[in-house]
């Protein structure tokens, strides 16, 4: 069976970057018990908001426009990693959907499959 091909997302919290380590561990543990290769790490590290014109979230998912790299999930430790508001989440989801791309919690596991997808 072939590996799944990902790239994978962490983001420093407000109050600093002491986490950013634990995050790559526990994202690195989950895709080597999954049979996930991670292509790259994308690393935020001061950005309040989520996405920016700078950030490197922005910057995945550019990478992800026409998705010619075969990469098909996108992994964070936590979903609240990829963006705290609800509906820059549900909209950051969607529009990796549309790329044939699917989000991955190493904690809370793979989110929005096929079978349990709210945006379907």
């Amino acid at each position: 069976m072939s590996k799944v091909k990902a790239f994978a997302y962490i983001k420093a919290p407000a109050r600093g970057n002491t986490c950013l380590e634990k995050q790559k561990e526990a994202i690195n543990r989950y895709a080597h018990t999954e049979n996930i290769e991670i292509v790259r790490f994308y690393q935020d590290d001061d950005v309040p908001c989520g996405i920016s014109e700078k950030s490197a979230l922005t910057e995945l998912l550019l990478n992800l426009e026409g998705n010619d790299q075969g990469i098909t999930a996108v992994l964070v430790e936590k979903l609240d990693q990829l963006a705290r508001d609800l509906s820059v989440q549900a909209a950051i989801v969607y529009q990796l959907k549309s790329e044939g791309v699917r989000v991955i919690s190493a904690v809370e596991g793979s989110l929005w499959d096929e079978q349990t997808n709210p945006l379907s």
